[in-house]
C-alpha cells in the first residue's frame, strides 16, 4: 500500500514541477492547499495566493530535481530532495540555483495536496 502512495506522490511531484516550468496556473492551484505556504530560501514567506499571482512572471528554463525520497504517513506524505532550477531573468540572463527541499502533502477531501513547502539554498563552499 505504501508503495502506491509513494507512487501516487511522485506522479504529483512531476505535475508540480511540469505546471511550474509552463506557468501553469491552473493546475498549480489544484495541487496547493488553500492554505499551503512556502518558506522560500531568502527566508520569506509566500502564500498560495502569493504565488499562483506572481507565477506567469516567471520563466524557467530547466527543473532538475535529485535525491527524491518519499516517505509516507498516515493521512500524509514528506518529500524531500535536492532542486537545481534554471531561471531566465531580464535580458535573457539565465541563474541558476540549487536548493534542499521539503514538501508536505496531507490527503484533504480524498486527495492529495501539498501543504507546505520550504527550501534552503546550497551555498558554494571554498
Amino acid at each position: 500500500m505504501t508503495t502506491t502512495i509513494e507512487q501516487t506522490i511522485l506522479q504529483l511531484e512531476s505535475k508540480l514541477c511540469n505546471a511550474t516550468l509552463h506557468n501553469d496556473v491552473e493546475t498549480t492551484d489544484s495541487l496547493l492547499a488553500n492554505n499551503w505556504q512556502n518558506i522560500n530560501a531568502n527566508g520569506t514567506i509566500t502564500t498560495k495566493q502569493q504565488s499562483l499571482a506572481i507565477m506567469p512572471k516567471f520563466q524557467f528554463r530547466a527543473i532538475t530535481d535529485e535525491d527524491v525520497e518519499v516517505r509516507v504517513y498516515p493521512g500524509a506524505a514528506v518529500v524531500t530532495g535536492k532542486s537545481t532550477r534554471q531561471l531566465v531573468r531580464s535580458g535573457d540572463q539565465v541563474t541558476t540555483t540549487t536548493v534542499l527541499f521539503t514538501r508536505v502533502y496531507a490527503q484533504l477531501d480524498g486527495r492529495w495536496q501539498v501543504v507546505s513547502s520550504q527550501a534552503t539554498p546550497i551555498l558554494q563552499q571554498n
